[in-house]
């Protein structure tokens, strides 16, 4: 058990350090979307590299704004894997949860 421990840890140490490298990215990330707007263009380059904002347009629809049988036939289903990485807290801290209530069908 040992070794899953040691990944754990080593997961949450490079997690830490991404985040860390994000927040000092950030700053530098506007200060090149401003350049870009500046120069009122979406893409500059300046050997060996070059810049570029991309705009991304997504459209989406609720479930409610359409008959059943067309979002039946049309709607699709994403699956996204989620890994969750944290530490086990003291349950003596927990804050008490009300009991789950079942009701009961007729």
């Amino acid at each position: 058990m040992e070794d899953l421990t040691s990944k754990i840890k080593r997961y949450v140490t490079l997690k830490a350090q991404i985040e860390s490298l994000e927040s000092e990215l950030e700053p530098i990330r506007e200060s090149l979307l401003n350049e870009l707007k500046e120069k009122n263009t979406t893409r500059i380059e300046q050997s060996p590299f070059y810049i570029e904002n991309r705009i991304i347009h997504q459209e989406r629809a609720s479930k409610k704004d359409f008959p059943v049988d067309v979002w039946n036939t049309y709607s699709k289903q994403v699956t996204i894997s989620q890994l969750i990485v944290s530490t086990i807290k003291d349950k003596s801290k927990r804050r008490s949860r009300s009991p789950i209530k079942k009701i009961q069908a007729r």
